[in-house]
């Protein structure tokens, strides 16, 4: 998926969580901005996993039909989470996983309304011919060479920290 549009993405969950007042107006012992940087900081961690699980082979490319396959996938979690289908405050359940699991499903489930056999052909050739070697290069700090023969220093975060970072995150909206 596109960068840009996983960001917006990423800020489309945050604003659920707006909506929903699980980010509160005024909360009582946090700073909102703060809430708001954090809760956006987790989506966009959550969405690069779902992505790399998912679809592997399209990551950082722009692809019109899965990109719009994402985008409803999102907007119908969104609706999950304003209308608490996903409660605010879950005593059987990680709020975070399940937002994770309901992306996942509803990706799955949309999957076959959207047609990308004949763009992905064209996809396909394109990553082949770029990805003729797939072995990874290693620079002296062990850090893996991207084409432009620079480390490639993104936070990859496991769904473990992820999970931290959302305790975190509501024991401060307490």
């Amino acid at each position: 998926m596109d960068p840009i549009l996983k960001e917006k993405l990423a800020v489309r969950l945050c604003a659920a969580d707006i909506s929903c007042a699980y980010i509160a107006v005024n909360p009582i012992l946090d700073n909102r901005d703060e809430l708001i940087e954090n809760q956006h900081a987790i989506y966009r961690i959550l969405l690069d996993n779902i992505e790399t699980t998912l679809t592997p082979e399209f990551v950082g490319i722009e692809h019109n039909a899965l990109d719009q396959l994402w985008c409803s996938a999102i907007e119908l979690t969104a609706a999950d989470i304003i209308s608490e289908a996903i409660s605010l405050n879950p005593v059987l359940y990680d709020r975070t996983e399940k937002v994770n699991e309901r992306i996942i499903f509803h990706f799955n489930r949309l999957k076959n309304c959207f047609s990308m056999e004949s763009q992905n052909e064209a996809q396909q050739s394109m990553i082949s011919a770029e990805n003729e070697d797939t072995t990874p290069q290693y620079d002296d700090e062990n850090e893996i060479i991207t084409g432009n023969n620079t480390p490639d220093k993104t936070p990859i975060l496991s769904l473990d920290r992820i999970k931290i970072l959302h305790r975190k995150h509501k024991r401060r909206k307490k």
